[in-house]
């Protein structure tokens, strides 16, 4: 779990917006013979620079004709080829933020903004800011479409007059669409001139739909539903697309919103309405006399997801219809659509026909939803309730004519026999008239169904557990384009999933999933759930991050194997009141997942997390608040039909029993679980302060490198299984006889690849964990740890670019020499060696002898103070060692440097101790990992606990490390991952993207003409690999060896640098280069 807010990106400037013009076919930067690049004049090339290569303009921005528009149809493009599959589902949640420290990257995309900025707010907006000079593109690769037909859904929203903003999509060197935004009008480039589409406004948004046909290679366009241009020839030849580009002109400045980016193949019908933020879609008939027809934004879902099709039928004096015509098909259909009668009381039908002859029906109506038998009489299969979103999915089986129907997740009806009907050709949908008539609908999908692979998921055989319920954390955030994205994980590579970057929410994904777990005896998963961020009141149509359970487990083949309870995140949800938790959140839980046969059920008791007590509390007010809230859940999933709920939580405090939490236990038990001793004492001491029954915790540690920067530790599998075994055959048995952690234990996690605690089978210890688990409490031996295919890999995940890479950040942590900067032993009696007490005066007794320090702590935040002006070097001390035994170990060393001497949240890292049961145990700070723990140290802190109880410290140390060879100083500070290289003949070499953002610039990489481009301070940087000279400013600066492309970076000749009056120094005995203001 992650939540970023918003980054606040400085838009430098850029270059001088009066350069002299360069024609525009002027773009190739061109090295002269051994010279490195042209010297036409710096403007020039810097104008020239910011021109997009390979764009079919033939217009100049602000002269789009007017033209006539292209041929008009009454229908697009239509037709399926292939399995129905989303290619790019960018909806922009959360773009990746930490991967790199200065540049906000969405994953999966390459994006150019040294002239500007790329930013956004979690889960709202995300937004591009032009400074001008150098354009910024935006760049997505999606798996290549050579056949049939491709949909390509966008939305943007001007914040300023949008001026030469164009979007393109094709392939390398050709573009087959060209869309351009200038001057209050959407235009479309063609080799016969730019024509205007639609008008633009500032604050309105505007949706694009592109329908390509390749094998007729034209392409329609739609604009907020409605069709604008058909049967338009693409502009430049193309046999493959896979490559959508966004991009601003050099002359554009101002801003605009970025909503969604949609691509997908393979379907008859696909709507969800994201493209159509005014009425219904041309592309659909309606019918039904004073019947009113329109898109509503609604907040029950995503922002990017916002809009729902509104069928008002107070005043029609008919039922609504509105339908869509395909190509006739025979074989089996997939229908999906969602719908919300807040009434409760309006029909709602969809029916898929051959002209007007009727095959399937659903319809919803007076509180049931039924489905049409073979003579075409309505059959009830489920309920239906006010106020509530229902999906309805069905699939039918043309050679018998038989159909299977899902409400919400759950078998309503299988194998039921429907009118037997051939070439279906329209999806019609209705709502009838009358005074509550009010009925959205949204996410309507039809496909055909595939046929399952013959080298599918092998069957799960789940491994007996015996008495011992086994669950498994379970964290759904990586369906690409709605979280940070692998791009955060793929420079780790021991994260890597055995299963691939795979598309989370694809079923089969999640029958691997299963699998794996089953047959390592794990019978359930923990889920985590998120509200919608905004909507309150509004009813939940798909809760945030939703894919997993919503798309793979509830379409999974082997979903019956396994069991499934969800845990609601309340820290990163969105925010509720009373009202709405108990009519939006608590009839969804109780339909969608407590009511599910899979739902994990103990005693006739759903399961169910709250994630964090205190933020429940704050949300209602009050812990009495609080619990009614509760005590009101209980009632409703009493009147469901349950004996009660078993409620259980990972962040609690003293009201827990008060609010009605029935157990505790532990989402992450953090990096102290790599060690055995420390791991332990950690869980009973955890045990020894619970509040409420406990649920242990069993986890192989916690590395947030990816996401937080934050080193940490990871157990290996021995000590992983070591552990495990002592919670069965200890910390079990110690419990009470009624508690609920006597059989039922959860392990810490399956997929939190970001945060770093994971067992899902990945390149770290391939199936070591699982089996480990699998082992302790298995009754037999585990599976056979059967793995993909390359072939079956290539079906998991087509959402991630398939030959994306990225520089390696992975290393191994410092080394743990015997050697100090400074070191405190506490050897003389009476002698406490500098060490105070600190300034909230919460340690008493403090006293030296017998060779150590001991004290007591009297209040939840205790700390002891170094000496001041240690004078050490923070580049070269990556650890803190401290030896002690205490009550409880340890939690945090502080830090200030001389540079900043406040005490600070940022400036702390967590102890990683190892002692069990008060004995004397070693503990580790990785402060190499703090982005703070820069320049010279003044004085560290050590917190000692969060609690009252006596310590004994036998010495601390920082440990000192020198720099190894070929290390970079950029103003003082060291990074591990940014190492120079040596040319041939000598000179020291710079990956010039890190160098310039650690001197406040913003880089970029122009891959089709090898650049590397950069703006600092206003002036614009260009290098090209393999040039002997580079620009800064209007300089052309001599290098001392040609630019190089080594391990994914771009060097440069460190002294290049020298010419924005930095200090670059050699030391060619010591290989160290720094480069200082």
């Amino acid at each position: 779990m992650y939540e970023l807010e918003d980054k606040g990106v400085l838009v430098h400037d850029a270059i001088d917006p009066h350069a002299e013009p360069v024609a525009e076919n002027e773009w190739l930067l061109e090295p002269e013979q051994k010279r490195g690049v042209s010297r036409r004049s710096f403007l020039a090339i810097a104008a020239a620079a910011s021109a997009a290569g390979g764009l079919l303009l033939m217009d100049k921005p602000g002269q789009a004709s007017a033209r006539p528009l292209p041929t008009l149809a009454t229908s697009g493009v239509s037709g399926s080829t292939g399995t129905a599959r989303y290619l790019v589902e960018e909806d922009f949640h959360m773009p990746n933020a930490v991967t790199d420290p200065i540049l906000v990257v969405p994953s999966g995309w390459d994006v150019r903004q040294a002239g500007g900025s790329f930013t956004f707010a979690y889960g709202r907006w995300a937004k591009v800011t032009d400074g001008g000079g150098l354009p910024i593109v935006m760049q997505r690769r999606f798996s290549a479409h050579t056949a049939g037909v491709l949909t390509v859904d966008f939305r943007f929203e001007p914040i300023t007059q949008l001026n030469g903003v164009t979007w393109t999509i094709g392939t390398t060197g050709a573009n087959a669409v060209v869309l351009t935004a200038n001057s209050g009008q959407l235009s479309l480039q063609t080799p016969s001139g730019s024509q205007n589409l639609a008008s633009t406004a500032i604050g309105t948004p505007m949706g694009v739909r592109v329908v390509l046909d390749l094998a007729a290679a034209q392409f329609t366009v739609s604009v907020n539903g409605a069709l604008v241009a058909s049967a338009v020839a693409f502009a430049q030849a193309a046999t493959v697309l896979d490559l959508f580009t966004m991009q601003t002109s050099e002359a554009f400045v101002g801003n605009f919103y970025i909503d969604t980016v949609r691509i997908h193949r393979g379907f008859l019908v696909n709507e969800s309405f994201v493209t159509v933020p005014s009425g219904l879609p041309a592309d659909w008939t309606a019918a039904g006399a004073g019947a009113v027809f329109s898109v509503a934004e609604l907040h029950g879902s995503s922002y990017a997801d916002c809009y729902s099709l509104l069928v008002n039928t107070m005043a029609a004096t008919e039922t609504a219809t509105f339908r869509r015509t395909f190509t006739a098909q025979n074989d089996d259909l997939t229908l999906e659509f969602r719908f919300l009668a807040p009434s409760g009381a309006q029909n709602v039908s969809a029916v898929l026909s051959a002209g007007t002859t009727a095959g399937l029906q659903i319809g919803a109506s007076a509180g049931s939803i039924t489905y049409a038998d073979a003579s075409g009489t309505p059959v009830v299969c489920y309920d239906c309730k006010p106020n509530l979103w229902y999906h309805i999915r069905v699939t039918t089986d043309t050679t018998s004519n038989l159909a299977t129907v899902w409400v919400n997740g759950k078998t309503a009806a299988s194998g039921v026999a429907i009118p037997a009907v051939s070439a279906i050709d329209t999806l019609t949908f209705g709502v009838g008239a009358g005074p509550s008539g009010k009925v959205y609908l949204d996410d309507i999908r039809l496909s055909l169904t595939p046929p399952l692979p013959s080298d599918y998921v092998p069957t799960p055989v789940p491994l007996d557990t015996g008495d011992y319920l086994v669950g498994v954390q379970t964290f759904a955030g990586w369906r690409e384009g709605h979280h940070q994205g692998w791009d955060a994980l793929s420079p780790y590579p021991s994260r890597k999933p055995l299963l691939g970057w795979y598309d989370e929410g694809d079923p089969e994904v999640t029958d691997w999933g299963i699998k794996w777990m089953v047959e390592n005896g794990i019978s359930f998963e923990l889920a985590c759930w998120f509200r919608p961020l905004d909507g309150v009141g509004q009813p939940i149509k798909v809760p945030d991050l939703g894919h997993h359970i919503h798309q793979g487990l509830f379409n999974s083949r082997y979903k019956s194997l396994v069991k499934f309870a969800i845990m609601y995140e309340n820290n990163s949800s969105g925010a509720t009141n009373s009202n709405d938790f108990r009519t939006v959140m608590v009839p969804y839980w109780i339909e969608y997942y407590f009511r599910d046969p899979d739902y994990l059920v103990i005693d006739n008791k759903p399961v169910f997390s709250i994630y964090s007590i205190p933020k429940l509390i704050t949300t209602f007010g009050s812990a009495a608040a609080a619990a009614a809230e509760v005590a009101y859940l209980r009632t409703a999933v009493q009147a469901a039909g349950f004996d009660d709920l078993i409620i259980i939580a990972p962040q609690v405090d003293a009201n827990a029993p008060t609010v009605g939490v029935d157990a505790q236990y532990k989402y992450s038990v953090g990096p102290v679980a790599a060690l055995t001793e420390g791991y332990r004492q950690n869980l009973l001491t955890w045990r020894g302060n619970a509040v409420v029954d406990v649920v242990p915790t069993i986890s192989m540690g916690q590395d947030q490198l990816p996401w937080n920067l934050t080193p940490g530790a990871w157990a290996s599998v021995t000590d992983f299984e070591a552990n495990a075994t002592w919670v069965r055959d200890t910390f079990m048995p110690a419990l009470p006889s009624t508690s609920l952690g006597r059989s039922m234990v959860l392990v810490d996690n399956w997929n939190e690849f970001g945060e770093g605690h994971f067992v899902m089978p990945s390149a770290l210890a391939g199936f070591g964990y699982v089996n480990a688990v699998a082992d302790v409490f298995g009754a037999s031996a585990h599976g056979t740890n059967a793995t993909p295919t390359t072939t079956q890999a290539a079906r998991l995940g087509l959402l991630y670019p398939a030959a994306r890479t990225q520089p390696l950040k992975e290393l191994p942590a410092p080394a743990k020499p015997d050697d100090y900067w400074t070191r405190w032993t506490f050897d003389t009696d009476g002698d406490v060696e500098g060490w105070t007490n600190s300034e909230k005066n919460q340690v008493t007794n403090i006293q030296v002898q017998g060779g150590v320090l001991t004290a007591t702590s009297i209040g939840t935040d205790p700390g002891l103070v170094s000496p001041d002006h240690l004078g050490i070097d923070a580049n070269q001390a990556p650890w803190v060692r401290v030896r002690m035994k205490s009550d409880t170990p340890p939690e945090y060393l502080y830090f200030i440097t001389d540079a900043d001497p406040a005490w600070t949240q940022v400036k702390g890292t967590q102890v990683i101790f190892d002692a069990y049961n008060d004995e004397f145990g070693i503990g580790y700070a990785a402060v190499w990992g703090n982005p703070n723990w820069v320049g010279t140290i003044r004085q560290i802190r050590l917190d000692m606990m969060s609690t009252a109880g006596d310590f004994t410290i036998d010495e601390i140390g920082v440990v000192k490390v020198p720099l190894p060879a070929l290390s970079l100083l950029v103003s003082g500070k060291y990074s591990r991952t940014a190492v120079p290289v040596i040319a041939p003949n000598g000179t020291p070499m710079v990956p010039a993207a890190y160098v310039v953002e650690a001197i406040g610039g913003r880089p970029e990489w122009r891959p089709d003409v090898q650049w590397f481009v950069a703006v600092r301070s206003g002036t614009t940087l260009i290098a090209q690999v393999g040039s002997s000279s580079a620009w800064a400013g209007a300089t052309l600066v001599h290098l001392d060896a040609p630019c190089q492309w080594v391990g994914g970076r771009f060097y440069i000749a460190a002294t290049y640098f020298q010419s924005l009056g930095f200090t670059v120094t050699w030391d060619a005995t010591a290989q160290l280069l720094t480069i200082t203001p």
